[in-house]
Order: C-alpha cells, then sequence, then structure tokens
C-alpha cells in the first residue's frame, strides 16, 4: 500500500467516522492526514515486523493493543502524554474506522467492544493527565519564554538580518517565530513545523 492509497483509505476513515457517530462531514487538511498517516506508520511498526503497509497489519493494531500500549508507555519511548493521547485517538477515530477492517481482524462484537472500551479507557487516562498538567499551569525555567523575551529575540534578529545577508537556516528560524508569536498570522496547530523555505537562487533578502 502506497502513500496516496493510505491517505484515500484515512479519509475513507473519518468519513466512516462521521457517518457512525452522526456528525456532519467535513474534509480533512492535507497537513492532518499527514500527521494521521505518520502516526498511523509509527503504530504500524510496533505490531508488525514488515515495514510495507497492509490491511492484515493494520488489523493487528487493533488486535494486539496490548503491545501498542505497553511500548507507548515504556519509559525508554519517552513518548509525552499528549503525544501519546494523539497516537491513541488516531487508532480510536481512524484505524477502527477503515473500512472494511472488521474482515481482517475477524473479532466477534463482543471482543471489539471489549478491545474498544479498553483503548477508549486508556485515551481517557491520558486525557485527564494532560488535562491536569495543563491545570498545574508549570512553567519549566528551562524551556519557559516570557512574551517580553520572545519579542527581544525577534527584534534583534530583524536588526542583524536588516544589517547583512544571512543564511537560508537563520532566515527560516526568524520567519517561523513569527508565525508562532501570532501577531501577523494566528497559527495552525503544528503546521508550520513542516515549512521549508524554497527558491528562488538570487539572493534571500
Amino acid at each position: 500500500m502506497d502513500d496516496t492509497e493510505i491517505d484515500a483509505l484515512i479519509v475513507d476513515a473519518i468519513k466512516n467516522n462521521k457517518i457512525a457517530k452522526q456528525k456532519p462531514e467535513t474534509v480533512p487538511k492535507p497537513s492532518s492526514i499527514k500527521i494521521y498517516k505518520e502516526q498511523l506508520k509509527r503504530l504500524y511498526t510496533i505490531v508488525n515486523t514488515d515495514t510495507a503497509i497492509t490491511m492484515e497489519g493494520l488489523a493487528k493494531i487493533i488486535t494486539n493493543f496490548i503491545e501498542i500500549k505497553k511500548m507507548l508507555d515504556k519509559s525508554e519511548s519517552d513518548y509525552s502524554n499528549n503525544t501519546k493521547k494523539n497516537y491513541i485517538n488516531n487508532v480510536l477515530n481512524i484505524i477502527l474506522y477503515i473500512t472494511d477492517i472488521d474482515k481482517y481482524h475477524k473479532l466477534n462484537s463482543s471482543k471489539l467492544d471489549k478491545i474498544t472500551q479498553a483503548i477508549t479507557q486508556y485515551w481517557q487516562q491520558l486525557v485527564d493527565k494532560v488535562n491536569n498538567k495543563n491545570l498545574e499551569n508549570t512553567k519549566d525555567p528551562k524551556t519557559h519564554i516570557e512574551s517580553e523575551d520572545f519579542t527581544k529575540v525577534i527584534k534583534n534578529m530583524r536588526k542583524n538580518i536588516d544589517k547583512s545577508e544571512i543564511d537560508k537556516s537563520t532566515l527560516q528560524d526568524f520567519i517561523l517565530l513569527l508565525l508562532y508569536q501570532g501577531k501577523n498570522i494566528a497559527p495552525l496547530r503544528n503546521d508550520y513545523a513542516t515549512l521549508h523555505i524554497i527558491g528562488p537562487d538570487e539572493s534571500l533578502l
């Protein structure tokens, strides 16, 4: 199964999810599909030795969910609760709704319900942990930066840019800082994280 087929499979799964939950149909953004696909591939490698995506392999994500949970919870895996929550959300809202996935996991309704409940329970535990962490509103001095300091960094970078020619990487960092600041364009999730400056060949400035 190539990337185009996986993308189509994800779009169909989202549609199936909306129909099953009687929610208005929405068209996922390409950036969202890309994230879902990367998550799906990561989950796939946990329970499959062959990286080539197949329906049989996708079904194993459901039937071997205990292995998924063990991998995510390993201390050496170093996944944050929010990251784990996003992976489990993919299982609940994408993989379980893949068209004809039931033909491959071959679980009877009671067994499937039991597994789905276990996945949902784990997801809820992660949601609670994330929410509690947010409520604590702790600021790690190693990673937190006040808005005033953030603005100073942007101003200093702008001065350097105005004074001399800079490399592509520095200009890209500056643009990302502007985007995440939200002053000019409101940030949308992590849409900016994978952006790259391309061409033209002449001076970037």
